[in-house]
């Protein structure tokens, strides 16, 4: 079974590094203020991923490393862990457009410097389950109150994308995280140990395969359209439009002619016409010289 979970961590990478590449694609193209946090949140959980498959490699193969490598890997791992307690609220703040202060700091960086002293206890007391249980509850603790916060500010982000974004995310929260709690506290898992560790060995690279899976086919899809796509978003957002409206807008863009436009959505002329009608109504457009000059 180790040597499943073995290979699920590499699938889980591979998949990762191209979820890093093309955010910063799509970072590079859209500029995006709080996606460049979100690449460097991603970088550390595949970190964090990568310590863990190296000590699952040491327990699978046939070179073990001494007692005392293990332990260095465990300390950077747990090193990884106060950083992302930091950095896990510090994106999703500027993802929602929340304000981030002196006092959100503060109050993160505390945190920290508890998690920071609990672990010292931790390892210098040997893996004690008391010390392991109440890390993983500050861990989690910052992650539930991320989902909530997120979860309430859902319905004032305007920008399609993040809302897109958040509603994934909490959906697969919702089906993964209290897997990854329950498996966090069990002393073994299909033979694997697991009570070094911040996580259990299988709930949490399966979370982040279909994640950034997820993010993967959104972020080609994304991409394959023009440059200024997000700003036109936007813009038929604000503006009311429906999804049919959009589909016969993008057609436009194309230069397509109502014609074509009837044949490739399969509605009559007469509806095309409508629907091209109310989008000029809806953007106060008075041709499609005019819309075009709107949307660009």
């Amino acid at each position: 079974m180790k040597h499943i979970v073995f290979l699920l961590y590499i699938l889980t990478f591979a998949v990762g590094f191209s979820a890093i590449a093309l955010s910063i694609l799509f970072y590079i193209r859209e500029r995006i203020g709080w996606f460049k946090y979100y690449i460097i949140f991603q970088s550390a959980i595949q970190f964090l991923l990568f310590l863990y498959a190296l000590r699952l490699y040491n327990d699978i193969s046939f070179f073990h490393v001494n007692d005392i490598v293990i332990m260095v890997i465990t300390a950077i791992s747990f090193a990884n862990m106060v950083f992302l307690i930091y950095i896990i609220p510090f994106t999703v703040f500027h993802m929602i457009h929340r304000p981030w202060g002196m006092r959100e700091n503060i109050i993160v960086i505390s945190v920290d410097a508890v998690y920071i002293v609990l672990t010292v206890l931790y390892l210098v007391m040997h893996y004690d389950i008391v010390f392991f249980s109440i890390l993983n509850a500050i861990f989690f603790a910052d992650v539930i109150f991320c989902i909530v916060i997120s979860l309430h500010s859902l319905k004032n982000i305007q920008e399609r994308t993040t809302k897109n974004a958040v509603r994934v995310f909490m959906l697969l929260s919702a089906v993964f995280f209290p897997l990854i709690v329950l498996n966090s506290f069990f002393d073994n898992l299909f033979g694997a140990e697991t009570m070094r560790y911040p996580f259990g060995m299988l709930s949490m690279p399966l979370y982040h395969l279909w994640w950034n899976l997820t993010l993967v086919i959104y972020l080609i899809y994304y991409l394959s359209k023009p440059k200024n796509r997000r700003i036109i978003h936007d813009f038929l957002k604000a503006h009311h439009i429906t999804k049919r409206e959009e589909d016969i807008i993008d057609l436009l863009i194309e230069g397509r002619t109502n014609k074509n436009i009837s044949d490739l959505l399969s509605i009559s002329p007469n509806t095309v016409n409508n629907h091209i009608a109310n989008i000029y109504q809806k953007t106060k457009a008075k041709s499609r010289v005019d819309l075009m000059n709107l949307l660009s």
